[in-house]
């Protein structure tokens, strides 16, 4: 790097009229990094001095190529400028021979990059033996052993594999069942039993045993069909496979008041087996009408066919025809939406009345009955009670949903201390002098929904009893029913597909995913998720986590998910829809191909842990 020192002062003196030594800086690096190392590092050279490059490669790589300069490994370089010089590597290439005893072929599939001929070192290739007709595959022998079929080999050198195929002792029919069934041989032409002679046509019929399915044929017969004839013109194998009959869970959850009903139009087990079509009817009680199906349904037809081929839950929604109801937590009256102000209904012999802002107010001044008006058209309640030292009137079953301020709602209210707990405060924005000398209030207020409000608003308890473990948790939503553990009850795609891959299948022993949503003080809006993979074959089953952020969004019932805070502002949102009790939802996203030419839609239904 040029070195350049300017003085400036109010005098100029000349030192010295000596030349400068010019300067080069001369940049090196490896590509891959891992590749290798190149020598000399990163350093300065005076001008039209040569610099001696030695490229050396790290274990299992090679020396390729210069950039920025030519030659091999070892090589030099006139420093007359500044320059960069890159020194390239590549991984060392090792030949595979596969040689073959006996009749058959030998395919060769990459697990990890490669070339074709030659493979890369740390190349990993699967090598599958495949026999032709009439002959066995015996063993492999040379750089890989044994009868494992297909097997892998690793290339970290030049490398021989020779795999062995025996002749298939003639006329004899050997007939093997995998799990459990069993397999009659019925000759259709003339022949023996053990051993037939040229020509015989015999008929196999597999029977599964109680509990199992036949699966497929394998061997010297393919497909499903059962019986299936072969025709003896050599010896043969032929392989029956049965599995286990699966069976799926059917989970009917009713949010609101209604029942469903269950007609089996094809299955073949009480417990719903792989493949079973069931009817489903739904009923309303009176004064509930049904609305619509949702998880691994959709739509309002009534009734409606589900197919199982997995776990499967479906939740039958309805809706309360009045034009009040009382909420999930029991205490809180809300007017359904589209109700109009002075609307009237009876509840248990006691007769409410839906009000708005204006409503509200002439009610107060009136000295009505506070207890029977449904506030859910109220968006003001700005100083409603300042300064009425003797009112106390339990308004507990106040709905507050819609109300954006409650400033000086209570403020000299000093006779007030009714619980208000309960109430729904999610789009409060303006607190300020809410409890103000209201010198007899002390309820808890901690588990209020205030994420509008990141600090305590203005005087928001001054001069009031109430105690500062009791305030709400500015800036959090405590109570917020995503809070909690829950775990997968079901996963249906809208095209159909299975929801599991190759060889996997429903966990017995764990659902097939975990999740804990927190949300206190410290924690607010992170989660931890568990996949729970199984196996067909019996391998150990399988868990991923994963960690991150959500954020809900109360308005639209939407969650949206990233990985930090920060990302919650751009990553796609999830709808999210929950039944009445909490103690289910259903998460609905889009996922498409790779092309984005195709998209259909995953349906999840969670179900709290117990």
């Amino acid at each position: 790097m040029k070195k350049i020192f300017l003085f400036l002062s109010a005098f100029l003196i000349l030192v010295s009229c000596e030349e400068e030594t010019i300067k080069y800086l001369l940049t090196t690096s490896a590509d891959p990094e891992i590749g290798g190392v190149v020598f000399p590092s990163t350093r300065e050279y005076e001008s039209g001095s040569t610099a001696n490059l030695i490229a050396a490669p790290a274990v299992g790589y090679v020396f390729e190529s210069w950039t920025g300069a030519t030659g091999d490994s070892v090589t030099t370089l006139v420093v007359d400028g500044d320059k960069t010089v890159v020194g390239k590597f590549v991984k060392k290439q090792f030949g595979l021979t596969v040689n073959i005893t006996g009749e058959g072929t030998v395919g060769q599939k990459v697990i990890k990059e490669g070339g074709v001929t030659k493979y890369n070192t740390g190349t990993v290739v699967e090598l599958t033996a495949t026999p032709k007709s009439g002959w066995v595959f015996k063993e492999w022998s040379g750089a890989l052993k044994g009868t494992t079929n297909p097997q892998q080999v690793t290339i970290d050198k030049a490398k021989t594999v020779t795999a062995t195929f025996t002749e298939i002792p003639k006329y004899d029919l050997t007939v093997n069942t995998v799990g459990q069934g069993e397999v009659s041989q019925k000759v259709v032409k003339v022949g023996g039993v053990t051993k037939y002679t040229n020509g015989t046509i015999v008929e196999l019929t597999a029977t599964p045993k109680s509990g199992w399915v036949f699966k497929e044929w394998s061997g010297a017969l393919t497909g499903v069909t059962n019986p299936q004839e072969i025709t003896i013109d050599k010896s043969k194998s032929v392989t029956a496979t049965f599995e286990e009959e699966k069976k799926f869970q059917l989970t009917i959850i009713n949010d609101g008041l209604g029942s469903v009903s269950k007609t089996v139009i094809k299955s073949g087990a009480a417990e719903y087996t792989d493949g079973s079509v069931v009817e489903l009817t739904a009923s309303a009680n009176s004064g509930w009408e049904f609305v619509k199906w949702a998880g691994a349904l959709s739509g309002t037809d009534n009734p409606k066919q589900v197919t199982l081929k997995s776990k499967t839950a479906v939740i039958a929604v309805y809706k309360n025809l009045a034009p009040i109801v009382l909420d999930n937590d029991g205490i809180t009256l809300k007017a359904k939406p589209g109700t109009s102000a002075g609307t009237s209904h009876t509840i248990n012999g006691t007769t409410y009345t839906v009000v708005d802002n204006t409503m509200l107010k002439s009610w107060i001044s009136a000295e009505k009955d506070l207890t029977k008006a449904v506030t859910s058209l109220v968006t003001d309640m700005k100083e409603l009670f300042k300064d009425q030292s003797s009112f106390n009137t339990n308004i507990s079953s106040w709905d507050v949903s819609s109300v954006t301020t409650m400033e000086g709602m209570f403020e000299g209210a000093t006779s007030f201390n009714k619980d208000i707990s309960k109430w729904d405060t999610n789009k409060v924005t303006n607190m300020d002098k809410m409890f103000k000398a209201a010198t007899n209030f002390n309820q808890n207020l901690s588990k209020w929904c205030v994420t509008n409000l990141s600090t305590e608003p203005t005087d928001f308890v001054t001069g009031s009893a109430c105690d500062s473990d009791k305030k709400p948790k500015w800036g959090t939503w405590p109570d917020c029913p995503l809070i909690g553990e829950w775990e997968l009850d079901s996963l249906t795609f809208s095209n159909g597909d299975s929801p599991y891959g190759d060889g996997e299948i429903a966990c017995e022993t764990a659902p097939e995913a975990e999740l804990k949503i927190n949300g206190d003080d410290s924690e607010y809006g992170t989660y931890n998720f568990i996949e729970n993979i199984c196996f067909e074959d019996g391998s150990d089953m399988k868990s991923e986590t994963d960690q991150g952020f959500w954020k809900y969004e109360a308005t639209n019932n939407e969650v949206k998910v990233a990985d930090t805070q920060t990302g919650l502002d751009i990553a796609p949102a999830w709808r999210l829809t929950y039944t009445s009790d909490y103690n289910f939802f259903t998460l609905i996203q889009t996922e498409y191909n790779d092309d984005q030419s195709d998209s259909w839609e995953v349906t999840e239904v969670w179900k709290r842990k117990n």
